[in-house]
């Protein structure tokens, strides 16, 4: 400390702090910044109550009211990381938007220069802030494409004012919903002392969260920095420090976050909240529910313990600096309920853990702060009152967070003219745009037929292995939720197990794991159970199955690797030893008990270019890095395609089916891993989006194995493989846009009539451009829809003029292929592309690109395509 504060005081800083009418208090404010005043992570988004002007801010429109986002630099910054990053959401109907910076500089007076402490505003620090843009259409945080770079000392950044910059959106940034993705990063030399602080606003839509994306810091403070900054922050300050009158910061904060559908615990970190003002006065305590340092903190953060007091401490001696009560936060819940106050959030450098759980499993205190009966899904209010002057702190979580908005979060409304949650935060008349047409009906997917039970089927051993993760909770069109569905499923085919009065017998295994990380690094421990062993009754095992609940995590892998410890022991011989996998999702859970959030499982493609299946060492190196843990997204999905390998090699006789119980509402679903299990499984592999669906897949599994009898391709049965014969022509209808640049520039077929292209059956798709143009192209890209399925690739290994096929592709389980050029006779030529669509749902659209600026002169508004398969 010694050392610190004797550097300080003879540089060139130090001196003019000294000789400034705020000398003493700014001595306390470099010392708050070498020793503890704190930051905030990748969590807040801010405050804009009613934001003037068509803008969205953060954390404030208001230049006035002191609350800034924060840029610490020693030792602070690494404390949460010296990087904050925002997204941001831009209509599609915008060709342009704005992003603005106030006092996006570091250190610069009223006439731009630099360096000269105490004559600018906001700043202690001439460390430079850099704010860089990136084309990000998949919010996943990854992407490397820079729209633009701008510099708070270099570029002409005023000082207490706003930067205002204006970018034309980009197809780059075009996601497949048609509106446009932006990631801002700022960040500076982490070398430097003191803060720099600054604002952000839009005529978009700003927000931040989502920390497991990008680990970066997200920090605010309430900023009194120069002399200048006084009588901003007190409009009638006469000079007296102990008594300088009303202030435009009060010291509360406000943030939204949204919490989905399916969670049973809501965390929160809070870092460096200063909490412990004397010894007898609002003490820090210790947190049951926090231990050590988290994975994530730097090692200038300590671990979690009582005591500390900040420096400066809350509620300060300063009346200058000080705010009461001492801090705390609330958190509301969607109907505006108080749920819980934190009177105690982390002291002196230090983080702490915040969080509430629907969860029984989860222990009170130990695990978490509060046992609530059910988290509903919905926006979450985060007030933080009393916090400090000059008290950077930082929180963190995965949720999404807006800034309000009037009285609520500030979501992006629907297009214009209809704007009626948040008029304010985008100018309506600024954007006209006609209506939106009438979406196209997704077409019914035909079922499969029900089969009739053989009257002399062999005798089975049928162990079921359901998934009780906490996402079979979710409504399910039927009985209500996808686990009760499940349930009826499984009731109805032991009817047919009991039908058959051979000896065929059921059993029942269940799987799921800790909603809530442990430890850290954070471990999810399973929860794989035999609810029942192998039995005639089918009475009692059905009174078992309704009684089975549902919550937290997937841990596949670990159940099919028990399924191959315990059925080749607990089987009969003389009977066919079967096993049906009912899953919602991809795993999650690793062998090493390694939680992975199920977005990112999800992107894992278990599928090669050719369409064949990927080795588990591929998978494995897939998705996402998660570098808590070392290793990939594709990590639980390796271990379940092993586990897999492994129950087959223990039991070869075995015959495993999987039945996809697919997101109607909430969750995502990949049903790769499942068409895998049933692959290696020797099995068939079902879609199922209702509860008939699901008993009809039951039920064919029934009759694949004790009547040998092998389900039909149509529905949900697995794809078939080659051409199936010509009988009649195919026709189908779709609408065509022409041109469009959603999801990049090209011309688009959307499904409206006919015939479904689904399960290995393909369409072609045809359009005509002059033949010069033709020629002159070298790559087409090309992508198409199912269900909730998008494949997007680049045919570039062909010559679009020539009249032969070339270069088929695969992606996503889907097959593209150029089918040759047709000479017109009129210098134009036909082109015509196919796909073909290997999943279970109906093809929806195809975008086929092209050229910049040219439009196919055929087809205009309608295509009708006729195919003999």
């Amino acid at each position: 400390m010694g050392r610190k504060l004797k550097r300080w005081f003879g540089s060139k800083t130090g001196k003019n702090i000294i000789i400034a009418i705020l000398g003493a208090m700014l001595v306390f404010s470099v010392l708050g910044n070498l020793f503890g005043t704190g930051g905030l992570s990748n969590f807040l988004s801010g405050t804009a109550a009613a934001p003037p002007g068509g803008y969205t801010c953060l954390p404030t429109c208001d230049v006035e009211d002191g609350r800034f986002l924060s840029m610490p630099g020693q030792n602070m910054d690494s404390f949460g990381g010296a990087k904050s990053v925002v997204w941001i959401n831009v209509p599609k109907e915008y060709s342009s938007f704005e992003i603005g910076i106030f006092d996006g500089d570091s250190q610069k007076d009223e006439t731009g220069a630099v360096g000269d402490y105490g004559t600018g505003h906001w700043d202690e620090t001439d460390a430079e802030v850099t704010y860089t843009l990136y084309a990000d259409p998949g919010r996943n945080g990854l992407t490397t494409m820079v729209i633009g770079q701008w510099h708070g000392n270099q570029d002409p950044m005023p000082d207490n004012d706003w930067y205002n910059i204006t970018i034309n959106t980009s197809p780059e940034a075009q996601s497949v919903t048609g509106a446009y993705y932006y990631r801002l990063e700022a960040t500076r030399d982490d070398q430097s002392w003191g803060i720099s602080a600054f604002k952000l606003r839009s005529n978009a839509y700003l927000s931040t969260g989502t920390s497991e994306l990008f680990n970066a810091s997200f920090a605010i403070v309430g900023m009194l920095g120069t002399p200048n900054d006084t009588p901003i922050i007190y409009p009638e300050f006469s000079g007296d420090y102990d008594n300088p009158g009303p202030s435009t910061y009060d010291g509360s904060w406000d943030f939204y976050f949204y919490v989905p559908e399916g969670e049973t615990t809501l965390q929160i970190w809070d870092g460096d909240f200063d909490r412990g003002t004397s010894p007898d006065v609002a003490q820090d305590t210790d947190d049951p529910d926090t231990e050590g340092r988290p994975p994530w903190a730097s090692d200038y953060a300590v671990p979690e313990r009582a005591g500390g007091a900040g420096s400066p401490q809350d509620d300060t001696e300063w009346p200058i600096w000080r705010r009461e009560p001492p801090v705390y936060y609330e958190i509301f819940d969607p109907s505006g309920n108080v749920v819980y106050s934190n009177d105690e959030p982390s002291g002196t450098e230090e983080w702490e853990q915040y969080a509430i759980s629907a969860d029984p499993n989860v222990l009170v205190p130990d695990e978490a702060d509060l046992h609530v009966d059910a988290l509903p899904s919905g926006w979450y209010h985060l007030k933080i009152i009393g916090l400090d002057l000059h008290n950077t702190v930082w929180l963190r979580t995965n949720y999404e967070i807006v800034p309000p908005c009037q009285d609520g979060p500030c979501e992006p409304p629907p297009p214009c003219p209809t704007c009626p949650v948040c008029e304010t935060c985008i100018p309506c008349e600024e954007t006209p745009v006609p209506p939106p047409p009438e979406p196209t009906p997704t077409p019914e997917p035909t079922p499969l037929p029900t089969p009739e039970p053989c009257p002399e089927g062999s005798p089975i051993d049928l162990l079921y292995v359901l998934d009780v993760s906490g996402s079979m909770n979710y409504l399910y069109p039927g009985p209500g939720t996808k686990l009760d569905a499940a349930k009826q499923a499984i009731l109805a085919l032991n009817d047919w197990v009991a039908q058959q009065n051979n000896g065929s017998r059921v059993a029942l295994g269940i799987f799921h794991g800790a909603g809530q990380g442990q430890g850290h690094p954070p471990l999810y421990p399973p929860d794989v159970q035999l609810v029942s062993e192998f039995t005639t009754d089918i009475n009692s095992f059905n009174e078992a199955v309704m009684n089975l609940d549902a919550s937290g995590s997937t841990p596949t892998a670990l159940a099919l690797n028990l399924t191959a410890g315990w059925l080749p022991t607990n089987r009969d011989p003389n009977h066919i030893p079967v096993v049906i996998l009912l899953s919602d999702g991809v795993p999650t859970v690793d062998l090493d008990q390694h939680g992975f959030q199920d977005q990112y499982v999800q992107e894992v493609d278990l599928f090669d270019e050719n369409g064949n299946f990927v080795t588990p060492a591929q998978a494995r190196e897939m998705g996402r890095y998660f570098g808590t843990y070392g290793e990939h997204a594709g990590e639980p999905v390796a271990d379940a395609m092993e586990a897999i390998q492994n129950l087959k090699a223990t039991l070869p006789e075995v015959q495993v089916y999987a039945v996809a119980v697919q997101a109607m509402e909430g969750g995502i679903f990949n049903d790769d891993i499942l068409q895998y299990v049933a692959s290696v499984g020797n099995g068939a592999f079902f879609t199922a989006e209702n509860v008939d669906e699901m008993t009809v897949a039951l039920q064919w599994a029934f009759v694949g194995s004790a009547c040998g009898e092998e389900p039909p391709t149509g529905g949900g049965g697995q794809p078939p493989t080659g051409e199936p014969p010509c009988d009649e022509p195919r026709v189908n209808h779709y609408n065509v846009e022409n041109p469009t640049n959603n999801p990049f520039y090209s011309i688009k077929f959307e499904y409206q009539s006919g015939t479904e292209v689904k399960n290995g059956d393909y369409d072609e798709f045809s359009f005509v451009l002059p033949a010069d143009i033709a020629a002159a192209m070298d790559e087409v890209e090309i992508a198409a829809k199912a269900g909730r399925a998008v494949g997007q690739t680049t045919l570039s290994n062909c010559q679009f003029d020539q009249p032969e096929p070339c270069d088929t592709v695969a992606k996503r389980r889907f097959l593209f292929s150029f089918q040759g050029a047709t000479d017109n006779g009129d210098g134009t030529l036909t082109l015509t592309f196919r796909v073909q669509n290997n999943r279970g749902r109906a093809l929806s659209h195809v975008a086929i690109g092209l050229p910049e600026d040219v439009v196919p002169s055929w087809p205009s508004n309608t295509y009708e395509s006729v195919v003999c398969p």
